[in-house]
């Protein structure tokens, strides 16, 4: 048997007020994702997301101050 496997690119710009309803968007929408980045300038941003919505989330995460144009494959 063959898992399903396909590659998607997803953004989702919010409103600075609505972070927390963003996450736990991010969080139900599905499973398990294998690999979710995160960019912020804002630490506690970051801090936010994994300690508590974004917990198990993916699998990898990679969090970003900016751009970094790493592949990850």
């Amino acid at each position: 048997m063959r898992p399903d496997v396909s590659t998607t690119f997803q953004a989702y710009v919010y409103d600075d007020a609505n972070y927390e309803k963003t996450l736990e968007l991010v969080d139900n929408t599905s499973h398990n994702a294998l690999t979710s980045s995160i960019f912020s300038a804002d630490r506690k941003a970051f801090l936010t997301a994994t300690d508590t919505e974004l917990c198990n989330a993916a699998s990898d995460v990679y969090y970003n101050e900016k751009c970094t144009g790493a592949i990850v494959g």
